[in-house]
């Protein structure tokens, strides 16, 4: 005999960010996290290089090859960011402090990744200058979307007294 029960779930919507003050606190924890994660992708690869003498396994053709395909995808997820921070589309009517975070999130993943292409080049060719190339941008670029997502914040009108 099997006996049934049921249950009268309702999903509801969990807000992420109940106010403002914790979105902009997390925002500014993530952001703060990427920025330093640059100097220990550097100071690891650079250990990692040093220590091997500077000398990288891969052959000159393929490191060429290779570099040319790392240019064009960070050049891609570069007009990605771009489009993701100033277009109006991802700001919606709803949840829009929800969105504002999401534009911050998205844009810096995207340019750490430009970060671990870096890395890859660094470890293969036995050079520091990939990762200090590539970083370097990737920091322009962390702190480009900061200066956006700080810009979103202030078009956002205040309600209530979830108001920073």
């Amino acid at each position: 005999m099997y006996v049934s029960i049921t249950r009268d779930i309702r999903f509801e919507r969990i807000r992420l960010f109940p106010d403002r003050r914790s979105m902009v606190k997390r925002a500014n924890s993530l952001w703060a996290s990427l920025m330093v994660a640059h100097v220990v992708f550097i100071l690891a690869i650079g250990s990692v290089v040093l220590e091997s003498g500077g000398v990288g396994n891969a052959g000159a053709g393929f490191l060429n090859s290779l570099l040319i395909i790392l240019v064009i995808v960070s050049v891609t997820d570069l007009v990605i960011i771009v489009y993701i921070q100033t277009s109006q589309r991802f700001l919606a009517k709803r949840d829009v402090l929800y969105r504002t975070f999401q534009r911050l999130s998205v844009g810096s993943v995207l340019s750490e990744a430009i970060t671990v292409y870096g890395c890859l080049l660094a470890l293969l060719s036995g050079s520091l200058i990939y990762i200090v190339a590539f970083s370097s941008a990737s920091w322009i670029l962390l702190i480009w979307i900061k200066t956006r997502f700080t810009a979103n914040l202030e078009n956002i009108p205040d309600t209530g007294t979830n108001a920073v």
